[in-house]
């Protein structure tokens, strides 16, 4: 073993700095200053870039809106409208930061309507009223759970849908309501619509309102997320509703010619309704 690398070396002296090195150093932390500031610049304008593109989309969004069954569009200053009237608010509930439980209840509404009724995203949403994406995320949820353990508040949110959504005493021409279906269903089964649309997972109920689900998206009613709102559901629980039920039809004949006589009969009322 060499020991002479065990013992310390000297460092050997270094000399001075000159006047010229001192200038060029200068001149080389300018040059870092400009281009560290050249950076800042193009950084900027890849955000303003960023900005517009974003701005455009939402402009090109707003171009397509939602029309009603009276021809109107369906707006967020509707929606709030239509909730303030119900609630018998003011509309300055919806832009005040104060959160009395009162205000969450009926922003919250707004909010889940709004994410029904138009084709704004939850983050569009949440920009347009000028609250944090994550605060009306949780204000969705929040409402979603309560309607499911409050059937009058869900009974306001429908009402208030409906209105929104054009005539909530008569179905166009060639259709049928979601009324339609659940008053069939309960029919079929001899029991009351309140059968029906009583939350819970206890049987017959979550058959009737998975083939209330089932027939309503068959025949066109509406979409799953619009299905789901009607029966106090989430989209995906109404989802996985007919996936199971399909399932189930196809293991029991029985099930099968029920559900496909409930489906007839309707799909016949929808014609008759065309015909006239």
């Amino acid at each position: 073993m060499n020991l002479e690398l065990l013992k310390p070396h000297k460092m050997p002296p270094q000399p001075a700095l000159t006047s010229s090195d001192l200038a060029a150093m200068r001149v080389m932390l300018s040059e870092m200053r400009t281009q560290i500031d050249r950076l800042h610049e193009i950084s900027e304008e890849f955000i303003r870039m960023r900005r517009h593109n974003r701005g455009s989309q939402y402009e090109e969004r707003e171009m397509k809106p939602r029309i009603n069954r009276a021809g109107r569009v369906i707006t967020l200053s509707a929606i709030a409208e239509e909730v303030a009237k119900e609630f018998e608010v003011p509309l300055e509930y919806f832009s005040t930061p104060r959160k009395f439980s009162r205000m969450a209840l009926v922003r919250q509404v707004m909010w889940l309507l709004a994410s029904h009724l138009t084709p704004y995203s939850l983050s569009e949403i949440a920009r347009k009223s000028d609250v944090h994406h994550t605060t009306l995320c949780y204000g969705v949820r929040r409402i979603k759970e309560r309607l499911v353990t409050d059937p009058q508040l869900a009974r306001t949110v429908r009402t208030i849908k409906a209105r929104l959504e054009g005539d909530v005493s008569t179905a166009p021409a060639g259709r049928i309501r979601f009324s339609d279906v659940v008053r069939e269903v309960a029919l079929d089964y001899g029991c009351t619509e309140a059968d029906v649309m009583q939350p819970g997972n206890a049987q017959p109920g979550a058959k009737m309102r998975a083939i209330v689900t089932y027939i309503a998206h068959r025949l066109g009613i509406g979409s799953f997320p619009d299905i789901a709102l009607y029966l106090v559901r989430s989209t995906g629980t109404a989802k996985t509703s007919v996936t199971r039920l399909e399932k189930s039809m196809a293991e029991s004949a029985e099930l099968r010619e029920r559900v496909e006589a409930i489906e007839r009969r309707l799909f016949a009322r929808m014609q008759e309704a065309g015909d006239e």
